[in-house]
């Protein structure tokens, strides 16, 4: 018996009202046999879709902007003419519980319809394995299912063979974690390819883009290790502007005073080729709290043939895997030299290390990249250190500690507020340490790039990546 926290909290705000109406629809599209907006004409069906539309309304609360409205329905009548899941809209079947992954109890489902599986089976993994996802509470980190759909009664069993495994690899062994995981995926991928389940993760729709429903971590390996990326390349180099302006009124980083020009992110678009697959991302490194996040977003071809960026986020990529991807590469840890916000850099170690660092990220060749001119425009300020990296970078420091010991006189020198500014400058220097690794990856540059857009998809590149598998509605 599985034992559970006595009080799980469930997600809330507007992302758990959009799984939830998610859920609803292809609830209704299965259970009611709600028509989808179709044309189909049987009275049942129409009736069961107007008490899908007022069902959507009370989830949301407030009125259902269009766009989503399109996105619930739609993702629908993708899911109900995809192969594991093929169901005629507009007919009724029982075959199937429901469940909503940060949640036991979703609106608009019946509770004898539901089902708590894929919480079950985390909930059963225990300490050990949850310490390889970075805690307890990162159960996305495994399986970036939003929903799922279990056949009635399997749902029982399914959680006896994971027991019956964890037992056997965890309990009464030393078997590693990660190999139980991987087994688990293995089990689990072949109730999917059965139909039996089907974990879903759903994104907004991207207008003028038709919804698809992709397999995804359900590769058998056979003696293969990793993946066959067949070519990886950017299509917009790496930018990271390295210049100080006002920005929204504060003290800020980017390309010029009045536009964005990626501002305090390090961006660039690529692509990658995997099989007969071909995918291009926008990835951006920004600040998160204190620290940083990568986040990225697939660009899908319109209907008209057109690139167009996606309206929601592939993921981001977990802080700790980012993490271990710059040591990999570099043998240096992200936050290396990078010291509190309240912390001075403003000596004379700090100043040759970094300056030091941006001179190697400078002469590099072999990484196009955009770094800025490092300019300081602000108000009446205006200094130009073109060409001058050593002096940009103790300049810099040296608002860094002005804004420390005496904040007001930074104030009241630039004329706009400074406080953003010291974990801005710190996210410059881990910004640096990120190009750096692009550049020693060298010949594994394609690589890398596939590695990052895999990770924040919960992908997995190779064998040894522990991704459970979903199918991934966008």
């Amino acid at each position: 018996m599985v034992v559970k926290n006595p009080k799980k909290p469930e997600k809330t705000g507007s992302t758990a009202r959009q799984e939830q109406c998610s859920l609803a629809a292809i609830y209704y599209a299965y259970r009611k046999g709600a028509s989808l907006n179709t044309t189909i004409k049987d009275k049942k069906s129409r009736e069961a879709q107007f008490e899908l539309n007022v069902v959507l309304n009370k989830i949301y609360v407030s009125k259902i902007p269009k766009d989503w409205y399109n996105t619930f329905i739609e993702q629908a009548q993708v899911l109900c003419n995809f192969k594991l899941s093929s169901h005629k809209i507009g007919s009724i079947t029982t075959a199937y519980d429901y469940g909503w992954y940060d949640g036991s109890s979703p609106k608009g489902v019946a509770p004898a319809d539901t089902t708590t599986l894929l919480q079950d089976i985390w909930d059963l993994f225990g300490p050990k394995v949850w310490k390889l996802f970075g805690g307890q509470g990162q159960k996305d980190s495994w399986n970036t299912a939003d929903v799922f759909m279990v056949k009635k009664g399997q749902d029982k069993k399914i959680l006896s063979a994971v027991k019956s495994m964890k037992e056997e690899f965890i309990d009464n062994s030393k078997t590693e974690p990660g190999v139980f995981v991987g087994s688990i995926n293995t089990l689990l991928t072949q109730y999917v390819n059965s139909g039996i389940l089907l974990p879903i993760s759903l994104k907004a729709k991207t207008s003028g883009v038709s919804m698809t429903v992709k397999p995804t971590n359900m590769h058998t390996w056979d003696n293969k290790e990793t993946i066959d990326v067949r070519t990886a390349s950017f299509i917009k180099n790496p930018w990271m502007y390295f210049n100080v302006f006002e920005r929204k009124g504060k003290l800020d980083f980017g390309g010029g005073p009045n536009k964005m020009d990626g501002g305090n992110s390090l961006q660039y678009f690529a692509q990658f080729r995997v099989g007969d697959y071909e995918t291009k991302y926008l990835i951006e490194q920004r600040m998160a709290g204190t620290g940083t996040k990568a986040e990225i977003k697939d660009i899908k071809l319109t209907n008209k043939g057109e690139d167009k960026r996606a309206a929601a986020q592939t993921g981001t990529v977990p802080g700790y895997k980012f993490r271990e991807l710059i040591y990999d590469y570099t043998g240096e840890k992200e936050d290396d030299m990078v010291p509190a916000k309240t912390t001075h850099l403003n000596n004379p170690d700090d100043i040759k290390y970094w300056s030091d660092y941006l001179i190697k990220v400078m002469n590099d060749s072999t990484v196009p990249k955009s770094i800025g001119n490092f300019l300081i425009k602000v108000r009446d300020i205006d200094e130009n250190y073109g060409g001058k990296p050593k002096e940009f970078i103790q300049r810099l420091f040296e608002i860094d500690e002005m804004i420390i010991t005496n904040p007001r006189l930074a104030e009241q020198t630039f004329k706009v507020p400074v406080g953003d500014y010291g974990p801005k400058l710190r996210l410059k220097l881990k910004q640096l340490r990120f190009l750096w690794a692009m550049i020693q990856s060298k010949q594994k540059i394609s690589e890398l790039i596939t590695h990052l857009y895999y990770l924040a998809a919960k992908q997995n590149i190779s064998e040894a990546d522990l991704n459970g598998p979903f199918l991934k509605i966008s």
